[in-house]
């Protein structure tokens, strides 16, 4: 914490730097992402800004006496002409990879397609060879279950959470199988797998379901998209990208409500399938949810164009439970209380309520939460 505290006023003099310039995306830049003394930057014009970065760590380590490990610095260039490489590399002493770098674990590849592979395949090799090397001890069955739980599930839990892509379902289903035969020392089952998954309250052994647990940490993902703006950053990133819709509204909204959708951010996309595929066997939500938007939502065509209707959703009116309060409609007097609104906002109040006021609307807007719901 301290050490955080002490790199913060770093981090301030590069995000306010207008000669270092990060992705920008949305009207935001996207420039540092730091834990502790790692920090990896994202410059999009690395000629005139890497001259100004190395300048502003000079000044500061010769306050701070923060110095930077030019052995262990690595760079990943992507779309960047080879002689201007060349010059960077003299330019830095930094270390430059054409494949692929390591931050905080995670191997971050030039290609997106190579990202599976060369973190999830790997890794899923060496937790088989663990578990190989492991079966010639005479470990009870307990302890096999033991040794999973805090051995191999932390490892991957770990990339289910920081890496945002796909994860082929034949890939886990494929290291799910050798922690069975681990489990049983290679022989044969004798309680079924379906009933090792279950919690021990309801009589099961809490044996990991690696896609149940990909699946949650999905999730996961998902109610983080509820957290305010800026916490945590890269939600806001992946925001943008959705445009012009947004994630903590479109998920919400039963297939055929769905505007089509514009977005190629992978990450998100992969995470809406899963939050529908999860949700119908699940039933963490209704189809028509209380948390279901009004705008963006092809049931309420008036909405399909949200300006208009910017005064009310600035006022809180987002989704179809805000349009009651206590069981009855809410009263324009109401809203006009929470801030200034025009002749135009009492027209777009009546456009909505008349939406709201139709028989499934009302029954899932003043319907209970759910605890998935009320998490969000």
């Amino acid at each position: 914490m301290l050490f955080a505290l002490a790199l913060e006023p770093l981090l301030d003099k590069l995000r306010s730097s207008t000669a270092i310039t990060g992705l920008q995306i949305g009207g935001e830049e996207f420039l540092v992402s730091a834990y502790a003394d790692d920090l990896l930057l994202t410059i999009t014009d690395p000629v005139h800004s890497v001259p100004h970065l190395l300048s502003l760590l000079r000044d500061f380590s010769d306050i701070s006496g923060f110095k930077i490990n030019i052995d262990k610095s690595r760079a990943l260039p992507i779309g960047i002409p080879k002689p201007e490489v060349d010059r960077l590399r003299l330019l830095t002493g930094f270390h430059f990879s054409t494949s692929s770098l390591t931050y905080l674990g995670v191997k971050l590849t030039s290609d997106p397609a190579a990202m599976i592979r060369a973190n999830y395949d790997v890794l899923i090799q060496r937790l088989i060879a663990d578990m190989d090397t492991w079966d010639a001890f005479n470990v009870s069955w307990v302890g096999r279950i033991a040794s999973v739980k805090m051995n191999l599930l932390p490892r991957i839990l770990y990339l289910f959470q920081t890496l945002p892509v796909p994860v082929p379902p034949a890939s886990l289903a494929h290291l799910q199988s050798h922690v069975d035969r681990f489990i049983w020392h290679n022989k044969r089952h004798r309680v079924a797998r379906r009933v090792l998954h279950r919690p021990r309250v309801v009589g099961g052994l809490g044996v990991p379901s690696l896609l149940q647990y990909y699946h949650a940490a999905q999730l996961a993902q998902f109610v983080t998209f509820h957290a305010p703006p800026g916490t945590p950053r890269w939600a806001d990133l992946e925001s943008h990208l959705f445009a012009p819709d947004l994630p903590q509204f479109y998920f919400w909204l039963p297939k055929t409500y769905r505007p089509i959708l514009r977005s190629t951010c992978t990450a998100t996309i992969n995470s809406l399938q899963i939050w529908d595929t999860v949700n119908r066997r699940f039933t963490f939500a209704k189809e028509q949810s209380a948390m279901m938007p009004f705008l963006r939502n092809r049931k309420f065509q008036p909405g399909l164009c949200p300006r208009p209707f910017a005064t009310l959703e600035d006022l809180g009116l987002q989704r179809i439970h805000h349009l009651y309060s206590a069981g009855a409609p809410l009263q324009f007097e109401n809203i006009r209380q929470r801030g200034p609104v025009g002749p135009a906002d009492f027209f777009r109040y009546l456009q909505v309520m008349d939406y709201a006021r139709t028989p499934e609307v009302r029954t899932a807007a003043t319907s209970s939460l759910t605890a998935f719901e009320a998490r969000c």
